[in-house]
């Protein structure tokens, strides 16, 4: 069975024998490989030697771009390797799995290419009068050694986008993946070093929130990456004080379904990105508002297309959704259907639980003061909800998210797609698609509660870069 110590300074350390974490098959339940727990001591370790490697080893432009390339074409080498790992220790469908290796390499193929184009820009001093006198522009340079925290949902995509756009910055790095969603990361840690990676400026260390807790109050770092749940990520600001950071916190923003949509596509892609991962997803579809004219055709759709989604082994290529992350997890999430239930709403497909497996449910009649309605489920519970005008069911939404990552909405009206992308409070907002939708080079991130700073190479190097300008008297 696979053992991993910590990935400090190029090499694995043998991990203690006292201090195993096991990592399960989220499905079977059997253990799959165990990592070990870091010590106080090899924390400390990790940030030294990626203090050390910024300090004595600058990459240049050129050397980013083809770590970073090549590193991509290597993800998409070991596809199908990779996409049983992920399948095996988070429980995602082999379909999910496949898409999340070539989500990955093409976010290291981007941070590759934006590599080539960190720059800075010219300030026209002269703009304040005359024509002659000083030149001034500005630089974007390394930040320094960069805190990278990752979740379990995505365990590759986002460690991907964290570290590609780190090294791509010119930042080294050191990485704390979810306890539970490791085996992957410790894969992404010796491809890269096989591509090139100096030692020292990707590390990797294994553990639960003592250890983000010990990264978090290092003060060698220059800057942090965090994605996570709300009240991690709270822990997380104050730990860091006033260093630069990047939260990332869920949940998602609404998607809606206008009387003008075209429900059989707003059907089938609402119910992908409710149910999706198990509904693991910050951006996925929880609360669904559908316009009272066409709800009743529209639920009619929607629950044939739920009805036939397959829950079973992930890795059956016919299976549609898989495990929930923990079983205390899927425990929740049935309790607040039931308190949901006890409250007034109906469970019109599923509500059921099998240990780690918890059906596709679509609720209705929640009401905003219910957990199911409120708050990130991170199951498969999808709440729908009618309206009669859109702008005030948005004011009212706004109300109860303070903030999200992303909205959605299904309509052909230009003018009411406008109308819900200046209302709703989401960083990013979906016309004819939901919450969910995301591609690699996009800019990603959230307002209000979901957190700030923005994701997405391009972006993310902006976020993990020093802006310095520079004035030359002439």
């Amino acid at each position: 069975m696979p053992e991993y110590g910590q990935f400090i300074g190029g090499e694995w350390r043998e991990p203690a024998a006292d201090r195993l974490i096991p990592v399960l098959d989220k499905y079977g339940e059997s253990v799959i490989a165990r990592v070990g727990e870091a010590s106080a001591t090899e924390v400390a370790e990790a940030v030294a030697a990626a203090e050390a490697a910024f300090e004595s080893s600058p990459l240049d432009l050129d050397d980013r771009f083809r770590i970073l390339a090549t590193a991509s074409e290597s993800v998409r080498n070991e596809a199908e390797e990779l996409a049983h790992t992920l399948v095996r220790e988070v429980g995602k469908t082999i379909r999910e799995a496949r898409a999340e290796v070539v989500n990955a390499a093409t976010a290291l193929q981007n941070a590759a290419e934006e590599a080539k184009r960190v720059k800075g820009e010219m300030v026209p001093l002269a703009a304040e009068g005359g024509s002659g006198g000083p030149l001034a522009f500005t630089l974007r340079v390394p930040s320094g050694p960069t805190c990278a925290i990752t979740p379990f949902n995505s365990p590759l995509n986002i460690v991907a986008h964290k570290v590609g756009s780190s090294i791509a910055a010119g930042n080294s790095v050191v990485v704390k993946p979810s306890e539970h969603t490791p085996l992957t990361t410790a894969r992404f840690a010796e491809i890269l070093a096989e591509a090139g990676l100096p030692r020292g400026v990707l590390n990797v260390v294994f553990g639960g929130p003592a250890i983000g807790a010990q990264l978090c109050n290092d003060q060698r770092f220059a800057r942090y990456s965090f994605t996570g749940g709300h009240e991690a990520g709270r822990k997380v600001a104050a730990a860091v004080g006033v260093r630069p950071l990047t939260l990332e916190l869920g949940p998602a923003g609404p998607t809606f379904v206008h009387h003008d949509a075209d429900l059989e596509l707003a059907a089938k892609r609402s119910a992908a990105a409710a149910f999706g991962i198990a509904g693991q997803v910050c951006t996925s579809v929880q609360r669904l508002y559908v316009n009272e004219r066409v709800f009743d055709d529209f639920m009619a759709l929607l629950l044939d297309v739920v009805g036939a989604l397959r829950l079973g082994d992930p890795m059956d290529e016919e299976t549609d959704v898989g495990p929930v992350m923990t079983e205390a997890a899927a425990e929740r999430a049935e309790g607040w259907v039931a308190d949901a239930v006890a409250g007034g709403a109906r469970v019109e497909l599923g509500g059921r639980r099998e240990r780690r497996m918890f059906e596709p449910t679509v609720l209705t009649g929640t009401t905003p003061d219910m957990d199911v309605f409120r708050h990130e489920a991170f199951a498969p519970i999808l709440c729908v909800v009618p309206y009669s005008e859109m702008l005030p069911a948005v004011k009212a939404d706004n109300k109860v998210s303070h903030g999200g990552l992303q909205a959605g909405i299904f309509t052909t009206d230009l003018a009411t797609a406008f109308a819900f992308a200046r209302s709703v409070r989401a960083g990013g907002v979906m016309i004819n698609d939901t919450s969910r939708f995301r591609v690699a080079h996009m800019p990603f991130g959230g307002v209000g509660r979901a957190g700030y700073g923005k994701e997405g190479p391009e972006f993310a190097i902006r976020e993990l870069t020093d802006s310095r300008t520079v004035v030359l008297h002439l």
